[in-house]
């Protein structure tokens, strides 16, 4: 009786990105434990609530322009939700990987059963995802209220709906570009400077060739709110988008590669 080969044994496929589910939790945990989602949360519901009443306050010290009319969603709108939103979003978010390097912990996280791309991804989507819940959907309910109650009528929920939608991608791309910069200047002052002159170049870009205004992937909130209400014209700023939100995580993530721990 011959004897039969063993059956080879049958080769598991690697699982994407292993470890990131408790990279994840951890990240989230840090959120919470730390005081960065609670001043996140106090800053931009301050912000954004003291510029949804000013036209209210102007009015009651008879500092309004008559002709101006500003009702509770035009009010809530005009927030500074795509302008000043998306820039705490990245201050928020600036510090999650260089602090891990600075206080020792990078090098640890990275030995255990984890890849680098499920360090990064996870710090970018806990970054985006935290921020979402207490920079963009906290503050916008303190909002909603104080417009109600200031100009007498509700904001109308198409105009809510569409600009946490907006600002939610804005900002979005503002974590991808502090994650990246993180990366590659491993120093906080460094990348906070690198940062914030990449927005003031792409500020003055737009403000030099205002032709190119549609076609900057920092127009995005703008596009979605005119897409919503059936006014896009075209598809340049998504696509815009797209193309530099994955150029940032394929420059991250090479960088992060070649990083020596």
């Amino acid at each position: 009786m011959t004897a039969r080969p063993s059956p080879t044994p049958r080769t598991l496929p690697a699982r994407p990105l292993p470890g990131f589910g408790n990279l994840l939790r951890k990240d989230v945990r840090e959120w919470r434990a730390t005081s960065r989602a609670l001043a996140t949360l106090v800053g931009t519901t301050t912000l954004t609530l003291l510029t949804t009443i000013s036209p209210w306050i102007s009015r009651q010290r008879g500092m309004s322009i008559p002709t101006r009319v500003v009702d509770a969603t035009t009010a809530f709108a005009g927030a500074g939700w795509l302008v000043l939103i998306p820039v705490a979003a990245a201050l928020a978010t600036l510090p999650i990987i260089v602090v891990e390097r600075d206080r020792g912990t990078l090098a640890w996280s990275l030995t255990k059963a984890c890849s680098r791309e499920a360090f990064l991804m996870s710090k970018l989507v806990s970054g985006i995802g935290m921020f979402a819940a207490v920079g963009i959907a906290g503050p916008m309910i303190p909002a909603v209220v104080a417009a109600t109650l200031a100009y007498g009528s509700v904001p109308d929920p198409a105009v809510v709906a569409l600009t946490f939608v907006g600002t939610f991608a804005l900002s979005a791309l503002f974590v991808t570009l502090t994650v990246t910069v993180s990366v590659l200047a491993w120093s906080q002052a460094a990348a906070a400077v690198a940062a914030l002159g990449i927005l003031l170049g792409a500020q003055a870009l737009d403000s030099i060739l205002p032709e190119l205004h549609d076609d900057l992937p920092t127009s995005i909130g703008e596009w979605v709110a005119r897409w919503g209400f059936g006014g896009a014209d075209g598809v340049a700023t998504p696509i815009a988008y797209g193309i530099v939100l994955v150029g940032l995580l394929l420059v991250a993530r090479r960088a992060f590669a070649q990083v020596d721990l």
